[in-house]
């Protein structure tokens, strides 16, 4: 597989993804899968569409929102392959927000641990 074939179609992209054509506009329509549209209004997407369905995937699953998912990818460039130093910087984006999201998780789990009983 080509992962930064551009031109793609909602289908070829869901395909070669293994998500729903549904999931592809949704991700489009949320501003995290940039595309143009035909003459005919057909969606076609750029060299960059099957590593932001991967990393939207890979982020989705330790529980970022589409919000952190979006703004960093704000730090790839638009319409193209990312380059390793790009996904480098993205990587480093992801991590630090997941780490504050594990911090978040441990307090919240320290807040719901029964009180210990004290001896009288």
């Amino acid at each position: 597989m080509n992962w930064h074939e551009s031109g793609l179609t909602v289908g070829q992209l869901a395909k070669r993804m293994e998500i729903s054509p549904s999931a592809v506009r949704w991700y489009d329509d949320h501003g995290l899968l940039p595309s143009e549209r035909t003459a005919d209004n057909h969606r076609r997407f750029f060299a960059d569409a099957c590593c932001r369905v991967a990393m939207i995937r890979a982020a989705q699953r330790v529980g970022l929102s589409i919000a952190d998912i979006r703004q960093a990818f704000e730090a790839l460039p638009p319409r193209q392959a990312p380059t390793q130093h790009d996904w480098n910087l993205l990587a480093e984006q992801l991590r630090t927000a997941l780490d504050a999201r594990v911090d978040e998780l441990f307090r919240l789990m320290e807040e719901l641990a029964p009180a210990t009983a004290t001896e009288d």
